[in-house]
């Protein structure tokens, strides 16, 4: 016969291996029970840090990017959900970040000088977490210069925009060979480049000549009778250079 004492002992027993099962669960799956989630959030700015003369600078702009972050668990860390809010504030602002944009507030600090870029991208701030994203300098047009305050970018012929001493740049559409055509060195079409454009009679180019018979004229004109050559192959017989009727030589002809 089984006594008090021993079935109370088995039912202790019984008893604590169920909790015992239950906190088991508990722990393995915390989604099941007392877990919870908390959401916390972080403010994102764009930045860039630089180097001039040696020294090293950051500049951030305002910050103007919010991140959120979670936490799940039987007991959820907001440190934890702060530094996913971070990182997702910085993402977003590395990828809002503009080079130019930024170097144009880095030159209205730095009005006349060169440096280059060491790292570009966004930052995420929140409460002692930090975290930054972005791109290094290997990956960058590094290098810029600063002109009166303002980014400076030396002109390249070809890019399609009108820059520096350029006097047009239609990119692709640039040509030595079309007429009217913005020529491969950016300048304008014009007289003497080897191409008969809009206005022009004939264009040789270096040819171009106002003493050599039968030449193309310096002004892209035509040999005419009239301009002091003697142009024999247009079947001229004297060309004085003027139309004087009385002077041995008339319309280019011997008087």
């Amino acid at each position: 016969m089984t006594k008090p004492n021993d079935l109370n002992c088995a039912r202790r027993k019984y008893l604590f291996v169920n909790l015992f099962v239950i906190l088991l669960v508990l722990l393995l799956v915390p989604e099941i029970g007392f877990s919870k989630t908390i959401t916390r959030s972080c403010k994102g700015a764009e930045m860039i840090q630089y180097e001039i003369d040696g020294k090293k600078y950051t500049h951030t702009e305002p910050f103007r990017y919010n991140g959120k972050g979670t936490s799940k668990g039987r007991v959820p860390s907001p440190n934890k959900a702060r530094v996913r809010a971070c990182k997702a504030a910085a993402e977003q602002a590395a990828r809002a970040a503009n080079r130019d944009r930024l170097l144009k507030k880095v030159c209205a600090k730095h009005p006349d000088s060169s440096g280059r870029i060491l790292f570009m991208g966004g930052i995420g701030s929140s409460k002692g977490v930090k975290k930054t994203h972005g791109v290094s300098a290997s990956s960058l047009s590094d290098k810029f210069q600063c002109k009166n305050g303002r980014l400076y970018h030396r002109p390249i012929c070809g890019n399609g925009k009108k820059e520096g001493l350029e006097e047009c740049d239609n990119g692709p559409k640039n040509s030595d060979t079309i007429s009217d055509a913005c020529r491969t060195d950016c300048t304008l079409a014009d007289c003497g480049d080897g191409v008969t454009d809009n206005g022009e009679e004939c264009d040789d180019g270096s040819r171009n000549h106002d003493e050599i018979p039968g030449a193309c004229r310096t002004n892209c004109k035509r040999p005419y009778c009239g301009d002091g050559v003697l142009d024999y192959h247009e079947g001229e017989k004297c060309d004085d250079g003027n139309n004087d009727p009385n002077d041995g030589c008339y319309q280019c002809k011997e008087e």
